[in-house]
């Protein structure tokens, strides 16, 4: 073997440590990135059950009859689970639990990818009814509408057996 000569020149050994360079650098970004967009997408989902656990809350405290409109940011694929004194989102196989403190005294509701929920709280027996459209009160179409409730009307598409004032 001739003095001088190498196997591996230095240019080949310095692009070499180059390119393996540029690629770890791009995994640690992409990690980074991809770490970020899963605890942010969390903590939507984590602020959507905590916004809506807020609302069912307030509609509990009113003193009367009252209804409260609670948008959900559109795109959201979730399924909404509100039971005794919890709210359940699952989404993309994780979920999250938020409480609140009102009675609803009704329940469990449940609702995949909703955009609206309306809730409205009934003065006469305080039970909170939660609804996956927005608040409307129209007693000739063929929904049952709870909103009706609030203005002292009755929608015969709401009557059960059970003493419920909707």
């Amino acid at each position: 073997m001739k003095k001088g000569i190498a196997i591996l020149s230095e240019t080949v050994l310095s692009a070499f440590s180059l390119v393996i360079s540029f690629v770890l650098i791009i995994l640690v970004v992409y990690t980074v990135f991809s770490q970020q967009t899963t605890r942010t997408y969390a903590e939507v989902f984590k602020s959507v059950g905590r916004d809506v656990a807020t609302a069912i809350d307030r509609a509990a405290a009113l003193a009367g009859s009252g209804m409260i409109e609670q948008e959900i940011p559109k795109g959201l694929k979730m399924n909404l689970t509100i039971d005794y004194k919890s709210v359940f989102i699952t989404y993309d196989g994780e979920g999250i639990k938020k409480s609140f403190s009102g009675l609803i005294h009704s329940g469990p509701y449940e609702f995949e990818n909703p955009e609206i929920l309306c809730i409205v709280k009934s003065r006469n027996d305080r039970r909170v009814t939660i609804v996956d459209r927005a608040c409307s009160c129209d007693p000739n179409d063929v929904v049952c509408d709870p909103a009706c409730i609030v203005y002292s009307l009755c929608d015969p598409k709401c009557y059960t057996e059970e003493k419920d004032y909707v």
